[in-house]
């Protein structure tokens, strides 16, 4: 989609924008209005009707599928854009790294891959398995113990395994995609696409040595003024300048076209990412985005006794139904996730939410694209899952339904390498 007026008012660095003023709020004494500062303050997303707040710094604090219903969500864990993305040299024997050495030593018990030692200490278990990629043999010596554990491989490693199953990248990818997050490549650069707000690097300075005991996230966010931002309703873009040399530009697309009704009142809208390699060595780019399911959830109102429409959100996690969608459509291909409830109870958030990545069917065969998906997940444990993912380019649907008891909150994960 073409902007046609590629000219705006709104547009600069999201530090700026996002940025207190000097006036004081105005407070009226009969009634306090609805919280708008230029932290929860952007661009509606989606169509008439169902769109959500997106701010600048890339929050969204609010949202409205009903019609006349405002949802403040700006201090809950939900987040509709939430994107994060890893910048990589391409994975080599020498820049792999355990995070754990006791967590790789336990999951070797339960699966015991066939290692280059028999034995050896937890001190050296890095080296032993830098050792068996080396031989070029691992995938051939474990693969009937991988088929009996249904080790779950990226279409990349698919795609590697078919052309040349001994190259030492092929085993790179294949360790990758066994350790499952335990074993990872040390140049991966994070960082979270949301920009740190005002208010929270104020408060990260009390927070600090807590959130630090508690590793509440290993993802530093972007700043705000690496964040160059243009409304151009219905879209908004935006230039990332993160990494020294990976540009990342991002477009959102809401369906509002001019005279129809239809596409205008669809609950949807979609990110359109650009990315440019202005250095001389080629770099693995993988974008990671977490969506919590919502459907199921009620509404509670905001301020008792206040003639308003502002509402709280109230989450019902009961029996959660994920499935992963794939859709050809010509030379697009359309990999991605159901999320939907199977709740005998009524809620003001029902049906189907469907997320996921778009790309070019050629992209994807030839692995210059991947795309992997892991349907459903812990909500408690999402922000461990897309360290993972950003540090190995790559999931997978692994999930223990014994232990689910239809009550825990769910979430899904695309990732796009």
């Amino acid at each position: 989609m073409i902007n046609k007026i590629p000219y705006t008012s709104y547009q600069g660095k999201a530090s700026d924008l996002c940025r207190k003023g000097d006036a004081v709020e105005f407070i009226q004494p009969w009634y306090t209005p609805i919280s708008t500062t230029p932290d929860n303050t952007g661009m509606a997303v989606g169509g008439v009707g169902s769109a959500f707040t997106l701010t600048p710094n890339g929050d969204t604090p609010n949202f409205s599928f009903i019609p006349g219903i405002f949802i403040d969500c700006s201090q809950d864990d939900i987040h509709f854009n939430d994107f994060y993305v890893s910048v990589m040299n391409i994975p080599s024997i020498d820049d792999l790294k355990i995070k754990d050495s006791v967590d790789i030593g336990n999951f070797l018990k339960y699966y015991p891959a066939k290692l280059s030692q028999v034995e050896y200490d937890l001190c050296e278990v890095l080296d032993v398995i830098k050792n068996s990629l080396s031989s070029g043999d691992f995938y051939k010596t474990n693969k009937s113990s991988f088929d009996k554990w249904n080790v779950e491989f990226s279409s990349k490693t698919k795609l590697a395994l078919k052309q040349n199953p001994n190259a030492i990248s092929t085993q790179i990818l294949v360790a990758l995609d066994f350790f499952n997050g335990l074993l990872v490549v040390r140049s991966a650069e994070m960082t979270s696409l949301t920009a740190v707000t005002e208010s929270a690097v104020n408060e990260s300075v009390v927070n600090e040595l807590a959130a630090a005991d508690q590793n509440s996230s290993q993802i530093d966010s972007i700043s705000g003024s690496q964040v160059e931002y243009k409304a151009l309703y219905p879209m908004a873009e935006y230039d990332y300048k993160a990494f020294d040399d990976v540009v990342i530009e991002r477009k959102v697309v809401s369906p509002i076209v001019k005279g129809d009704k239809k596409l205008c009142s669809l609950p949807l809208h979609w990110n359109h990412f650009e990315l440019k390699n202005t250095g001389s060595e080629t770099r693995q780019v993988t974008l990671v985005q977490p969506l919590k399911n919502l459907i199921g959830s009620t509404y509670r109102k905001g301020r008792d006794g206040i003639q308003d429409s502002a509402c709280y959100l109230t989450q019902n996690p009961i029996s959660q139904k994920h499935q992963i969608v794939r859709r050809q459509e010509g030379e697009m291909r359309f990999e991605g996730v159901s999320l939907s409830s199977e709740s005998p109870y009524g809620a003001d958030i029902e049906g189907e939410v469907i997320y996921g990545v778009r790309a070019k069917e050629s992209l994807l065969t030839s692995g210059k694209v991947t795309v992997s998906l892991k349907s459903q997940m812990y909500s408690t444990q999402a922000d461990d899952q897309v360290v993972a993912a950003l540090q190995t380019g790559r999931t997978n649907d692994a999930f223990d339904r014994g232990i689910y008891s239809g009550r825990e909150g769910l979430s899904a994960l695309c990732v796009c390498k």
